[in-house]
Order: C-alpha cells, then structure tokens, then sequence
C-alpha cells in the first residue's frame, strides 16, 4: 500500500481480523471493510449460517460501491490468505462482482488494477528483504457485460463474474514471479497430444482429516494409463483442494515429457529457485539488476521453460542446474562465490588474493558480530518463544487453519515483549552494577538483536566455511568454475535460439536491454493515468499540468476579473506543441490520453477561453459567469486575444515566468511545429482564426488542425436550423435566451458516470442558448460554406458514426470546404501530402456518447481514435 501513489483507499479484510487484539486496532483505523468468513470470528468453533453471512456479504458490498462511487480506491487480495508458496491460489470471484455491483445503475466502469508482488528472495523468508509492487495492465469491465449482469440470474452472474476472475488471474501472473498454472498448462498439453483433459479424482480420509489427490491419464486407444500420479494429503479445507490438483498436474505435465524422475521438478518453490539460478548465471556478473528488471529475466526463463519442456535440451539443462546446485549447498558456498571469479583469464595469485580478501572480511564479521549474534539469540528466545507460541495461537483460525495473521502476531508480540524485557533488565543491571551499566543496557541488548537478525550465527558459519573451502578446495572450485561458464554457455545459447524476442542476444549487450526495459517500464507507467478512465481531480493534480492566466484587457471583456486559462504539460526532449481547443460546455479533462501526445513528441497547451472551464474562476478567485452561461460568447473574435497570446507565449522560448502569468516570460521551448487541436465549437473557433478575416496575429504560426467531431451544422430539423439562425436577425438583443438551460444533459451525465470530471470542468446540465451564441456559431459556419475558411494548412477531420450531437454525414460533406478546392478528403492516405484527410471512428463498439471521440464511453473508441492522431501527427510531422 505504501507504493501506490494515490494514499485515498481502504482495504477488505476477513472478518475475523476485527476481533483480532492489536490487529484489528490497525484493521478499524485503516477503515477496512469486513467480508464474512465460514466461521464466526468471536466463536472459531462456530460456522455461520448462510443467511448471515450473505447479510455480511451484502452489506460489504454496499459499503464497497459506496467507498467507490465516492473517489476512494479498494484494496483487495482475492487469494483470501496469506501463504509463502510461489504460486496463485485460486481467486475468490468478490472482486470481480464488486466491479459490477459499482457499475450497475448507470454507475462508472471501475478499472480492475492488478498488483503483483515479487521478493528480492524466491522464497520471501528474508527478513526485511526488498519487494517489487508490479502494476499490471488494468482490466475495465464492458458495458455488454455490465448490460447482461444486471438482467441475468445469479446463475448468469456468476459465470461473468468466473470470467473476469479469471482475467484477472492471468494478469496476475503476468505482474508476478509465480509458477504457471499447470491444470491449465497440462490441459493445453493433453489438446495438443489428443488426449482427453485430465480428471481428477479426490479421496477424503474420515479418519485424519486429510484429502488426497490423483490423476490418470490414457489416450482412447491405448488402454493403459499413461500417467498416473498422486499428490501428499493435505488438510480438507476448500481452499486446499485447487492446490493438491495443480501440484499433480504438475507432476504430470513433466511426467508427460518424459522427465527424469531423480531430476524431476519436485515442487513449485525448486521450479522457482531454479529459474532464479538459470538467470544469475545467464547474466554477466557485473550488471546490476534493479527488482523490476530481475522479475521481468526470471518470467522470461519461465515461458522459455514451460514452452521448452517436451526437449532433450531443457531435460539436460535441467539435470545439470539440479546436480550444480547439489554441489553448491554441498560445499556451502553460493553461485555469487563462483560468479566473482569467473573469468576467461585469472592468474591463480590473483584469484587467491581476492579469496583471501573475502574471506578476512568474513572472518571480521564473524569476530564482531559472531559473539553479539551469540548473545542475542541466547538473551532473546524466551522473547522468541513466547511470539512464535503467541503468533500461532492467535493467529491460526481453528477450523480453517488460516494462517493469514501468525506473522503478524508475532512480530507484535515481540516487537511487545522486547518493550517490557529492555526496561525490565535495565533496571536489574541497575540495581546491581548501577546507573552507568543500566544506562548501556537497552542499546548493548538492542544491538545485539540486531546482529542476531541480520548476522545470525549459522549464516556466518556458512560464510566463514564457504570462504575456508574456497581457500583450501581449489581444484573443487575451478571444476565449479568450468561447470557454471559450460552452463553459461548453454544457457544463453539456449535463450538465443528458443527464447522471446527480448531474451536474444539479451547476456551480449546487457545495458542496451536494460535501457529497453527501463524505457518499456517508463512508457507503460506514464500511460497509467490514461487507462485510469474515471477523471477525478487527483488524477489531474498527479498529472503534473501547470496553470497559466492570460490577462485580458479588449473590448470583449463582461467583467473586470476575466481571464484566459492555460494548463500545460511539457517532458524533456519535446520540439513540437498542441494547442487544445475544447467544445461548448468542455474543458481538459483527458488526462487519459495525456501521455500518448507527450510520447507523439508533442506538449499540450490546454486553452481555456474566457468564462470558459477553469476560467469561469477568475484570477481574484470569484465567478466570471454563471455556470450556464459559460461559452457565451456573442463573437467567436473575442477569444482571439487568449490565442494570440498562447502562439506568442509558444513562440518565445524565454524561460517560464516566475509567476503563473503568461505576460512574464516565456514557454523555455523553441518548437519547430505548432499544430492546434480543436473540438466541436473549437473547431469554428480556430477555423475562423485561420481565415484571412480572422485578423489573429499569429495564426501563421499554426502548423496543422486536429479538427475532433468539428460543429460545422446544426444537428437539428430543417426548420428549427432555419429558426436560431435567423434568431439575432430578429431585432433580438445577443443576452436574449432562446434556451435557458439547466436541463440535466443526458450526453453530459453519460460522459460523467464514465469519466466523473469535476462540474468546473464539464457541467452535467445543459447550457443556456443566447442570441449572441446562435449569431456567432451562425456567422462561423456560413464562412464556411462560402469557402472563407480555407485553411492552407493540412487537417485531420475525425467524427463518430455514434455520435447523438451532430451528424456525420454534415461533418463529412462541410469539411471539404477546409481545402483549396474542396477536394473530398475521406479516406486519404494519413501520411503523404494530402491537405485534408477524415476519419470516422467505426469501432466495432456501439455506444452513445461519441461526440467527442477521446472521450469515448468505450475504450476501444479512444484507442482507435488516439491510433489514427498518432499515426496523422507522425506522417505530416516528423
């Protein structure tokens, strides 16, 4: 939890946690939300009914929309309990119907982030050892699923919600070192050697409550078993019985490959650890790996393996890793003993005189710390004792034999006990050898828990042993030696010819691939926001923008604190900008697609014209306009003064001013390409700027338009267009309402259950109508026609064939008036010289809501959309 960057969550947590002494102080403080185990946690002998726990059941639900709908993120471990194996447990399916519950009543589409964790030991036993919080890619329900949960059965719901699980397993795997799993790895093998899927039969033994586990597996024409295997009894317990079947598929799967069986892979944990030793002796000794960098090598030599098993090559690497391994624990030494001095050449002097080297540094730290960690260990096991008998009995669930808190318990309880001992023994000390003893008594005992810990005595015997046996075994080391540069070898020979294009010719240029994974690491966590679809106001604070005011001082001004706003975003090493036009009743709020304009080599300069999104705040912190009234503008002229001064500010690469006031300094870029992004209304904004009566200063400096669902005509029947065109033609005032507004919009309020911006932003009703609007928007639109708005400057046009505010068709037939010519632009090429290319976003999703194309309700509209920009932006702008 500490890792994630937004700190506004809670978590779930069993029941029995809250009734836990000390553990439930910590569960309640951290708000957690209760989820009803099979046994009652004040009475571990009681197994409650099934009416009560679906009332628990149900009421964590409610409280988990609530904390959702809300802004708050929930934490969940859906394995349901902790455990050291290298392996998933099976996925309880809550997570996936939480998703759902949230969605239903036209409640947002939640993203399902997966977070793995992986250990800087394959086993995770080391005290205060490093973990990697991996963040897989996010998993967003669709609204077909959503649609079919909330009218189907609970038979229907829980196989949506099965499925999901187990998207979410796979993701899973995808973010951690974990074993694969091998029920579905066996079953894809018996497919491929057409064989029926394995079946597993259980036996329950009345008599010690335990459950084992076999299965057999025959080809239809052979009637003899072809693998038969069985795993050890475990306890019978739900949760236990998925583990005996995945470890016997195991067994199987290698069985099935003909494995040795004196070389075969014995449990999950030795498949881990030796993926481990395959890849530190894959690797050159002296890269360094960061955790990230390891976890990603190490999943790397498990699809290599798992895809390489059936072959004589991976049975006699295996065999070979296992007997290395055997001669390493047999000399006590470790493979980083044997790396250190693995050289093509090395003088036997000086291979000697770093042993040595090595070997005194572990001798001093076997005479310092050896007699402390002695001591530690000694004055603390009563402490020990009590924790490690405390731990167990507190923390295991009788019926269950849940273990998920013992390790917790008994850090507290010693972490307790050490409270009461120190003290305790200061004062003895004192009482006998007086104040200056008692005063050292607490620092001599904590230090030596500390050499107990972190230098425990066995550790540094095995350390003093394996330096001694490198000193005195030399020609057991060098036979060691050759063993691991053969291995090498093979290894990385092995990688080249069977392994994923990012395992090549990886060991030869280890720092130009590390350079590819920390940029492939870099661009996957700065697209992070964008997958984070629902747009609260933390996402666009992390989102690093910085906010502008430009002064106003024309003739347009309503009121004295009027502004213009500009929020930019700029990343090192970017020499072109985006100028961000939003629509009527918009303002930027895409930090979903943020980064891909950023990757593009483009800064985005958000442009929020006066009384306009963030500007209906003036600079005094007062309204500029009432909320329906934003984007009233009588005369689209009047924002030309925030436009000249964003070209002007993007043409001066002084650096940025010291206040956040655009008359200050400059943008600290010089920018080779300037090209202005415009949508809806925009649109007619910046096309009238471009034109040569538009009288914009800087419009030359504009490279290139990105028109997005451009409002070139009236979506509406043939007489009311007639009507508010000819409105100011009336005799009518510009304040004149045609349309006071504050009707509850439904194209806003579907856009807000998707992407919940702030009403600042995008307000969720509609907005008043004046006379002046209709004039402007009218006036714009016949320049148009009359071919007044050619814009000499290549163009993008994209619309949405789902879009319920303007028609495609119109979009389609005025855009062509933007070229010289009126060349029909749709289905240009996006690359050459075309003036003018149009794309309509036809993805095979049908929602409503399409109108403005990066703000989809369906993801896959936003990707197909970014798709055709990207790949407009880089042809026309290299």
């Amino acid at each position: 939890m500490a890792a994630l960057p937004d700190k506004t969550f809670c978590s779930v947590a069993k029941s029995s946690l809250f009734s836990t002494p000390v553990v439930s102080y910590f569960i309640k403080t951290m708000e957690a939300i209760p989820v009803a185990k099979a046994v009652d946690p004040d009475d571990p002998t009681k197994v409650v009914s099934k009416e009560d726990r679906a009332k628990m059941n149900n009421a964590m639900f409610r409280a988990t929309k609530d904390r959702l709908l809300n802004n708050r993120s929930v934490v969940i471990f859906p394995e349901g309990t902790c455990h050291s194996t290298p392996e998933l447990r099976s996925l309880k399916i809550g997570t996936a119907k939480m998703a759902f519950e949230a969605a239903l009543d036209d409640g947002p589409i939640i993203p399902i982030v997966p977070l793995g964790l992986s250990y800087s030991t394959p086993s995770g036993y080391a005290f205060r050892g490093s973990v990697l919080v991996d963040v897989g890619e996010p998993i967003l329900l669709t609204p077909e699923q959503v649609s079919s949960y909330a009218a189907g059965t609970k038979e229907v719901q829980y196989k949506l919600c099965a499925a999901v699980t187990e998207q979410i397993e796979r993701r899973l795997r995808d973010c951690t070192i974990k074993t694969p799993d091998w029920i579905a790895v066996l079953s894809s093998l018996c497919s491929d050697l057409d064989l029926p899927p394995p079946s597993f039969e259980t036996l329950d033994d009345k008599k010690t409550t335990s459950t084992s586990v076999s299965l057999t597996l025959s080809h239809p024409n052979t009637p003899h078993p072809i693998v038969s295997s069985s795993t050890p009894t475990g306890p019978r317990t739900p949760e236990f019985l998925p583990q005996l079947q995945r470890e016997v598929s195991r067994r199987a799967f290698f069985a099935l490959h003909g494995a040795d069986p004196a070389n075969s892979i014995t449990d999950d944990r030795d498949f881990v650890e030796h993926m481990h030793l395959a890849r530190r002796i894959y690797k050159p000794h002296q890269t360094r790996l960061s955790l990230a960098q390891y976890a990603e090598l190490t999943r790397g030599f498990m699809r290599l393996s798992i895809n390489n098993a059936h072959t004589d090559r991976f049975r006699d690497i295996w065999k070979d890793l296992n007997e290395y391994k055997r001669q390493l624990d047999e000399m006590g030494i470790t493979d980083k003993y044997v790396s250190s001095h693995n050289k093509d050449t090395d003088p036997l002097n000086e291979r000697l005189t770093k042993l040595r080297r090595g070997a005194k540094r572990d001798v001093a730290k076997l005479l310092f710390f050896g007699p402390l960690s002695l001591f530690g260990t000694i004055t603390h096991l009563p402490i020990v004792g009590i924790a490690w008998t405390a731990g167990s009995t507190i923390g295991t669930e009788k019926l269950t034999n849940d273990v998920s808190v013992v390790a917790t318990m008994r850090l507290l309880t010693a972490f307790l006990g050490c409270c009461v001992a120190y003290p305790t023994a200061s004062l003895a000390v004192s009482a006998v050898a007086g104040p200056a003893a008692a005063a050292a008594t607490i620092p001599f005992l904590s230090l030596s828990a500390y050499a107990a810990v972190n230098y425990p005595v066995s550790t540094a015997v095995t350390s003093a042993r394996g330096s001694i046996t490198l000193l005195t075994q030399r020609n057991a080391v060098d036979a060691l030696r050759d063993q691991r540069t053969d291995l090498q070898t093979r290894i990385r020979e092995w990688a080249d010819d069977e392994g994923d294009k990012d395992m090549r010719g990886w060991w030869q240029d280890p720092e130009g691939s590390l350079e590819k994974i920390r940029k492939k690491q870099e661009r996957y966590e700065k697209r992070l926001l964008e997958q984070e679809r629902i747009v609260k106001m933390s996402c666009l604070e992390n989102s690093g923008m910085t906010e502008f005011t430009i002064p106003l001082d024309d003739k347009f001004k309503r009121q004295d604190n009027e502004r213009g706003v500009l929020t930019i975003k700029q990343e090192v090493g970017n020499t072109k900008a985006l100028i961000w036009l939003p629509g009527r009743n918009d303002s930027f709020f895409h930090v979903h697609v943020l980064q891909r304009f950023l990757d593009a080599g483009f800064d985005v300069f958000a442009l929020d014209l006066r009384r306009c999104g963030r500007a209906k705040v003036g600079a005094d912190g007062q309204p500029t306009v009432d909320p329906l009234l934003a984007h009233d503008s009588h005369d689209f002229r009047e924002y030309f003064s925030e436009l000249d001064a964003t070209l002007k500010f993007l043409k001066n690469s002084g650096p940025l001013p010291p206040v956040q006031n655009l008359r200050e300094g400059g943008c600290g870029k010089a920018y080779d390409t300037i090209v202005c992004y415009a949508h809806s209304t925009g649109a007619l904004v910046a096309g009238q700027y471009a034109s040569d009566l538009g009288g914009g200063g800087w419009r030359g400096a504009i490279d290139g338009y990105v028109f997005n669902s451009p409002f070139w005509s009236w979506n509406l029947a043939w007489y009311e267009k007639r009507a508010v065109q000819t409105a100011y033609k009336t005799g009518l005032p510009d304040e004149f309402l045609v349309d006071e507004g504050g009707a509850e919009s439904e194209y806003s309020l579907n856009m807000k259950r998707t992407y919940h911006f702030p009403p600042l932003l995008k307000d969720s009703r509609s907005l008043a109508i004046s006379v002046g609007w209709c004039k402007a928007v009218t006036i714009a639109q016949t320049m148009l026609k009359e071919g007044k708005m050619v814009l000499g400057k290549p163009a993008l046009v994209l619309s949405a064939n789902a879009d319920e505010v303007l028609d495609p068709d119109d979009i389609d037939k005025m855009s062509d008036f933007l070229a010289e010519g009126r060349e029909d632009g749709k289905g240009r090429s996006l690359g050459g010289d075309a003036m003018l290319v149009e794309r309509q976003i036809e993805s095979t999703v049908t929602e409503l809501s399409g109108h403005d194309v990066l703000a989809a309700d369906s993801a896959i509209k936003v990707q197909e959309a970014m798709d055709v920009i990207e790949t407009w932006l880089g042809s026309r702008f290299t």
